[in-house]
């Protein structure tokens, strides 16, 4: 062995043994226990499950904000799933928008033959038609607000069917009084035409001055028999109910198409609902030209044409249908 080993060797043993670079405590003076690789998948763990409490927490916070999850459920059966998509919605709501339209515009042009056939003055029929306005300004900020709270396509056709009973009720006072003093104004069975000239209702003849005093006086009082405020009643009814389901359909039904399509073609959907609210009332006053030429009791023969001035259409028959 060469000397200079030794003299290593001789070194080492009087420093003594080589201690690690970092000092590592035993467990009775306070020391770790190291764990190696087991360390590392504890901490895994732990974030992972503090990562789960954050996601849980999320979700507590948007069902706080948002509300619970909207049921999108189409139909009453699952056949009827294939239909919930916006695309369906879309042609429901354009339906909708006409048969609203249509409406409106219909009790317009038929406002006049009604008040020929009941005697009504211009300024009830006013009164009858702010029944819309009336609703919707009232019950505008209500309504939406309770009905954004639920399912909207549900209250969207509550409307729908309260429009329907609308237009129902309307056509009770034909069905209970008909014609009406009018029905004079048809040639019965068996018999022949008579004279025109000689029955006038509500109108001056030429030569008599008497008949117009009377119908003046007839004109100014402001009393009303029983079967023209069950009428007035039953048109404002109409009206009231008509204009919730308008209410229900620009404050509820636009939203939901908004939210049902994606943002960039909300602008394309929202111009197809427009398009198609157009037509509603085209259809309106088409069919109110329509249903006016023809005799307010259809299964009668009148003995004047549409051109008389006596001459009252059938203005609920639009109503029908």
């Amino acid at each position: 062995m060469a000397p200079e080993d030794t003299s290593r060797k001789e070194k080492c043993a009087e420093k003594g043994p080589i201690a690690p670079t970092g000092t590592i405590k035993p467990l009775w003076e306070g020391g770790e226990k190291d764990d190696g690789p087991q360390n590392d998948e504890t901490m895994k763990l732990l974030s992972l499950k503090e990562s789960s409490e954050a996601l849980e927490l999320t979700e507590d916070m948007i069902l706080e904000t948002l509300g619970p999850i909207e049921n999108t459920s189409c139909g009453f059966g699952p056949n009827c799933q294939r239909f919930a998509s916006a695309e369906s919605y879309l042609v429901l709501f354009g339906l909708a928008a006409v048969a609203q339209g249509m409406y409106f515009s219909y009790s317009t042009a038929i406002i006049t033959t009604m008040e020929k056939r009941f005697s009504l003055p211009s300024k009830i029929s006013g009164i009858i038609s702010m029944g819309n306005d009336i609703v919707q300004v009232l019950l505008a900020i209500h309504a939406a607000f309770i009905a954004g709270q639920g399912h909207r396509p549900r209250w969207i056709a509550s409307g729908l069917l309260l429009s329907f009973l609308g237009c129902m009720i309307t056509v009770i006072p034909h069905v209970i009084y008909g014609a009406g003093d009018f029905d004079v104004f048809t040639r019965q069975e068996g018999t022949h035409a008579t004279r025109v000239e000689d029955k006038t209702i509500g109108l001056c003849s030429g030569n008599s001055t008497g008949d117009c005093e009377v119908s003046a006086e007839e004109g100014t009082s402001n009393s009303f028999t029983t079967e023209q405020l069950f009428v007035i009643c039953l048109q404002f009814s109409s009206q009231i109910l008509s204009g919730f389901a308008n209410l229900m359909f620009f404050t509820v039904g636009y939203t939901y198409l908004d939210e049902s399509v994606p943002k960039e073609k909300v602008p394309l959907y929202f111009a197809i609902a427009g398009c198609l609210r157009i037509f509603g009332p085209i259809c309106g006053f088409a069919t109110g030209g329509f249903v006016l030429r023809v005799w307010i009791d259809p299964f009668k023969t009148p003995v004047i044409g549409p051109s008389h001035p006596h001459w009252v259409g059938a203005w609920w028959m639009g109503k029908c249908s």
